[in-house]
């Protein structure tokens, strides 16, 4: 990988992988030098019987939106989506994460057109959690290195990549509360930082000193979910959940149900003892054969099976939707202009024009009964 330039810069800059140049971008920060609010409170223990439902949709970042993207979103029943911004970090075990707010970076990434797809978004009634994620730079066997892999050496390395990522989190709080975002995840899959839960306490206090709304943390769904210690100083309870169905393709739904009812009773033993709602901030299936038996890969050579993609939607809706602890999920994913993404012949992890849009539609707007 050639530099553009040889020297890592300090904060203000943030460096972006394009094809195969490592481009350095600077960002202004929003960050408050010194918020002097008091910290606020734990959140209270939640209802979970009479807690709403999110109806939710992981919206893709690209140009800026044409026409209304929002007009299919109010037909799927959908009231929610998530944005996903990124920080970029240079390999999992050095403290070398920068933000990335402008620059060389699709526009629906930088602040401008997070502010303006939320504010669009409000106008169409539906509301936004702002998820920022970390790119990791780093390859391992052609990909990119995964975040949860993200772990420092030394106690001065940890106290400064947390030092880089409050200046991340606090940043997108900051936007949060200037464009009246409804909620904010403070991090997502970052499994090797998680047990440390002192940092995370200490952040969680600073970000509800200056953003008021709703907060959650998305935790990888092996593992994590169950090991997270801090999740009664937020107010959902978030999971990655790409949970492996089955063990072949094409499945029986008895199996994936009894795959999902597994899933279910952890889940469930989660709420209960944090009592807070249980939020899939991703949940999603490619439309190819074998899709259920490892959900979390993003390419495979498969052919397209538009049911076995229905076939897992049907089994989490069947087994989760009228619990009283579960509180929404966010479909991963869906595209700004749905005429270009999907269709019968695609394979990707989309809902659109395929046989699942019907499915999550009937369930969003009439708790899976035929309208």
């Amino acid at each position: 990988m050639k530099l553009r330039r040889a020297a890592w810069i300090p904060s203000a800059a943030t460096a972006l992988a394009v094809g195969a140049t490592l481009v350095l971008i600077t960002a202004p920060s929003l960050v408050p030098a010194a918020p002097d609010a008091p910290a606020a409170t734990a959140p209270a223990a939640v209802d979970l019987a009479t807690s709403p439902k999110i109806h939710g949709v992981c919206f893709v970042a690209g140009g800026r939106l044409e026409a209304d993207p929002f007009a299919p979103l109010k037909l799927l029943g959908a009231e929610w989506i998530s944005q996903t911004p990124f920080a970029w970090q240079r390999s999992v075990g050095t403290p070398s994460l920068r933000l990335a707010a402008s620059g060389r970076i699709y526009w629906g990434e930088t602040d401008e057109g997070i502010v303006e797809t939320a504010r669009r978004a409000r106008a169409a009634g539906i509301r936004t959690l702002l998820n920022p994620h970390i790119w990791v730079l780093e390859r391992v066997q052609s990909e990119a290195a995964w975040r949860g892999k993200i772990a420092m050496t030394s106690e001065a390395d940890w106290a400064a990549w947390f030092a880089q990522y409050r200046d991340v989190i606090l940043h997108y709080a900051a936007l949060a509360r200037e464009s009246e975002i409804e909620a904010l995840s403070i991090g997502t899959e970052l499994a090797a930082a998680t047990p440390r839960e002192a940092e995370w306490r200490a952040l969680i206090a600073e970000v509800r000193k200056i953003y008021p709304g709703r907060l959650t943390y998305g935790a990888n769904w092996y593992e994590e979910a169950e090991s997270v210690k801090f999740w009664d100083a937020l107010d959902w309870i978030g999971v990655q959940a790409y949970y492996p169905l089955a063990s072949a393709a094409s499945p029986s739904k008895e199996n994936v149900v009894k795959a999902w009812r597994e899933r279910a009773a952890t889940l469930e033993s989660l709420a209960s003892r944090f009592h807070r709602p249980i939020v899939l901030t991703e949940a999603g299936y490619r439309s190819q054969k074998g899709a259920l038996v490892k959900p979390w890969i993003w390419r495979t050579s498969e052919p397209v099976d538009l049911l076995e993609q229905q076939l897992g939607f049907e089994a989490l809706f069947e087994t989760l939707w009228e619990r009283p602890w579960f509180g929404g999920l966010f479909i991963w994913k869906w595209f700004p202009d749905g005429s270009r993404a999907g269709g019968e012949h695609d394979g990707s992890f989309t809902p659109q024009g395929k046989p699942a849009e019907a499915l999550i539609r009937r369930w969003f707007l009439h708790n899976g009964r035929e309208s």
